[in-house]
């Protein structure tokens, strides 16, 4: 009898609610407009960092795996670089105690491979020696992990499998051709990595595999960093965390000589596994991103706003509309319905707005993923189905959201006074929870603020990042990969280009202005053999400092070659000659560099400084060096006129000298586009939420509009009546509303500055806070809040007073 009771009363509850709700259409629509956008922002936010939180978890020696990465100072400037000298993995095994297994791993970005007649230019080529399946959990379909030891075979993942020979069973014991000279038999199938890795590999081959002549030019030298190489360890105590890194450190001290420890300019660190896809002082050797925890944080941050203000903006409206409801208070009071009783009574109405609000929410967000996925790129995968996380957070939310922003109206209007309440004179201005609600308006114009400041800088930034002059040309450059390093066939296709007068100059080398480092090496001065520097080392042809339009400032690039077994002519930049003392730039001409650990290198010319790293990272000493067997790009710029004409000569230029290659090139603007693309995505993902943020805000202050002027009603009648213009009644409606706008302002914008500087402080390069900011995003709150409610405004100040006083 009981538990039939309890049910009536809660199907009356509800009956009850949906009442109110459709009695109330605008205050309804509203209030679930506004928390179904809140909502649908907060789980896709949620799925996101849900799924940047679970990189790499899926490995069972998660804990125990740590990839070993450099810190080099000089100078007080720290360089970290995600990849170690070849030789470090091999002395680790044999001498390193207290690690349980040591791998090492190359990631090939591009790799040529030939089914039969068809050619792959194939992304994520992965070479690896025979602990990698001992350090990381890999899936073997079909095959034996011991063949991965076999420099005749080669193991391909589903997908490739598929995309190659049509199934697994297929692609097994078949033919690839390699570089177009190495033959390897498919010997298994893996199951494709998840999206959530950070190494996303499509085939995989012995580490032997990698051609000797790979090791020609130093990278096999333990003074060669950026050789591509990563090597990863798991530990046998991880309490032995701190120990571990003195013992590495020892053991290439003892193999490094040249980096003793009083003159030791790079450390070797442990990096934990758990923190490789979030750690931004390293980049990605594999091509995947890296995300910052602080970006993570910003996004909670950004659904934590944005949720409150949706939440500001139903409490306030309930607060509002409890003033309303007072009359329909007292009478249940009168009826007998106790304290208890009205509470449930409102928190069930509540609840059911909130559950509209977010099934309907978890509907939008079904519609949008696959977009999402899109926008976001082939790296992230976002699903809703299947994720109990997704449903645990939902329920949790509705509860927390049910509770905080029901209990206080509920409580507010079970206090009332049935006589005092039936006699109708509540007002909103003299209500004690007018406090509150100015508190809540503020809070939510405070956020807005902070968000639309927010979404100027990070544009400004980016509008930076784009204009700023790097010191090389960007536009019209076209770069193409040439197979292997066959120099001569190289110089037949620059001879076949310079032909094109559309094409203005062309260029052997390795990387643009912008790629960083192929090599990043320690070099010494002759006079000073102790002392350690590091420098960027790009190999290039004499053309290429006019191509990109470099600057020199002592010396000749014209010059620059090996003049014999042991001496290269080199050309480096300023900040090289600073770094070893020397000021005037005609002063180091003819000076000697001794690099790579066995070469020399004699200053031929002076390049002004230039950015070498994106904007993120100061300028770092940079050699140029031209080594003929190490040219492995053709770069191009064209006449801007006929730049798709010559795009398309180029490929025919192409299929000329190369007919058994795939054709690919990049542009070199694009390229830099994409370095900037976490930045580009926040940027777009900050605007897009600024927006919704701003349109439930608008939202809800239309509402408390709408409330606040049927009260005032009769005063703006009488204010009318006694000569009041409507430009004056406009202005008593406002005026509250922008009085915390400008108050909000002056809160939000220290918060707003502390924010941004910490951002701006990630970039090397960056635009300074200016004052004219603040008052642009001020000024636009104010407009956006002037504008949602003039039309009500209006409508009221062209109310005539005998409309208005004649029940009176």
């Amino acid at each position: 009898m009981s538990q039939t009771k309890n049910n009536m009363m809660i199907r009356n509850y509800f009956k009850t609610a949906l009442r109110i709700l459709t009695r109330n259409k605008v205050f309804s629509i509203i209030n679930i407009l506004g928390l179904s956008l809140a909502l649908t922002c907060v789980i896709v936010i949620f799925l996101f960092i849900m799924h940047e939180l679970s990189f790499d978890k899926y490995h069972s020696n998660y804990d125990s795996i740590y990839r070993i990465v450099s810190n080099q100072i000089q100078n007080g400037t720290e360089h970290f670089d995600e990849t170690v000298p070849y030789p470090l993995s091999g002395v680790l095994k044999s001498e390193l105690t207290g690690q349980k297994d040591v791998t090492q791993i190359y990631f090939a970005n591009e790799r040529l491979l030939k089914v039969g007649d068809d050619k792959y230019l194939e992304r994520g080529v992965l070479y690896v020696d025979s602990n990698f399946v001992k350090v990381f959990d890999i899936e073997f379909l079909i095959g034996s992990p011991d063949k991965l030891n076999d420099p005749n075979s080669i193991f391909l993942t589903e997908a490739i499998a598929l995309k190659y020979f049509g199934s697994n069973d297929e692609a097994l014991n078949k033919n690839i051709v390699i570089h177009d000279s190495v033959t390897l038999n498919v010997a298994g199938i893996l199951k494709n990595p998840p999206k959530n890795t950070h190494i996303p590999f499509q085939a995989m081959l012995s580490i032997k595999n990698l051609k000797e002549e790979y090791f020609n030019f130093g990278y096999d030298s333990w003074g060669t960093r950026s050789s591509g190489f990563a090597t990863y360890l798991t530990l046998k105590n991880e309490s032995n965390f701190s120990d571990m890194e003195l013992k590495i450190q020892e053991i290439v001290d003892k193999h490094n000589p040249n980096d003793e420890e009083a003159q030791r300019t790079e450390f070797f660190i442990l990096q934990p596994l758990s923190d490789v896809h979030y750690d931004d002082r390293f980049g990605s050797f594999n091509g995947t991103y890296v995300l910052s925890k602080k970006l993570l944080f910003i996004f909670a941050s950004v659904g934590l706003f944005i949720i409150l203000i949706a939440f500001i903006n139903f409490t306030n409206l309930s607060i509002v509309q409890t003033i309303k409801r007072a009359r329909e208070v007292g009478i249940r009071k009168v009826l007998g319905a106790n304290r208890l009783t009205l509470i449930k009574q409102f928190l069930g109405e509540t609840f059911l707005i909130l559950l509209i609000a977010e099934i309907i929410a978890v509907i939008f967000t079904e519609i949008i993923l696959s977009k999402i996925n899109t926008f976001l790129g082939s790296g992230t995968e976002l699903k809703m189905y299947g994720n109990f996380s997704v449903i645990i957070f939902l329920v949790i939310i509705l509860a927390l959201l049910t509770f905080l922003s029901g209990i206080y109206p509920a409580t507010v209007l079970s206090r009332y006074n049935p006589i005092r309440a039936l006699r109708y004179n509540m007002k909103l201005g003299k209500a004690k929870s007018f406090s509150l609600y100015n508190l809540l308006v503020f809070l939510q114009f405070f956020i807005s603020q902070i968000l639309i400041v927010s979404t100027i800088v990070i544009s400004l930034q980016l509008d930076y990042f784009r204009n700023k002059d790097m010191g090389f040309y960007k536009k019209n450059i076209i770069m193409i990969d040439l197979p292997g390093y066959e120099a001569s066939k190289a110089k037949v296709m620059i001879d076949l280009l310079e032909s094109n007068p559309d094409i203005e100059k062309v260029s052997l080398g390795i990387g643009s202005p912008l790629s960083g480092s192929n090599i990043t090496s320690s070099f010494q001065r002759i006079e000073d053999l102790e002392t350690d520097y590091h420098a960027n080392m790009k190999t290039v042809d004499t053309s290429y400092f006019s191509l990109y339009g470099l600057k020199l400032i002592a010396g000749t690039w014209s010059m620059l070659s090996q003049e014999n077994d042991s001496t290269f002519n080199i050309v480096v930049n300023k900040t090289l000659i600073k770094k070893i003392g020397i000021e005037n730039p005609s002063d180091a001409i003819e000076q000697y560099l001794f690099i790579f650990g066995k070469t020399y290198g004699k200053i031929t010319g002076v390049v002004e400084d230039f950015n070498t790293y994106t904007l993120h990272s100061k300028i770092p000493p940079v050699i140029f060096v031209s080594y003929e067997d190490f040219f492995t790009q053709i770069h191009i710029r064209t006449n801007e006129k006929h730049y798709s004409e010559v795009k398309d000569f180029i490929e025919k230029c192409w299929d000329q000298v190369y007919p058994q290659y795939v054709y690919s090139y990049d542009i070199f603007e694009d390229s830099i586009q994409r370095r900037y693309k976490s930045e580009q995505r926040m940027s777009q993902i900050t605007k897009t939420f600024t927006f919704i943020a701003i349109i439930i805000a608008c939202l809800g202050l239309f509402g408390l509009v709408s409330y606040m002027l049927v009260q005032r009603t009769k005063e703006i009648g009488i204010r009318k009546a006694l000569g009041a213009s409507a430009a004056s009644v406009i202005l008593l409606v406002t005026k509250q509303f922008i009085s915390l706008v400008v108050i909000s302002c002056i809160f939000a914008w220290p918060a707003a500055y502390y924010l941004m500087r910490s951002w701006l402080n990630n970039y090397a390069y960056k635009i300074e806070l200016s004052v004219w900011i603040f008052i642009l995003s001020g000024a636009a709150l104010i407009l956006i809040t002037f504008l949602t409610i003039l039309y009500q405004s209006i409508k009221v100040s062209n109310t005539k007073p005998a409309d208005v006083l004649k029940y009176e």
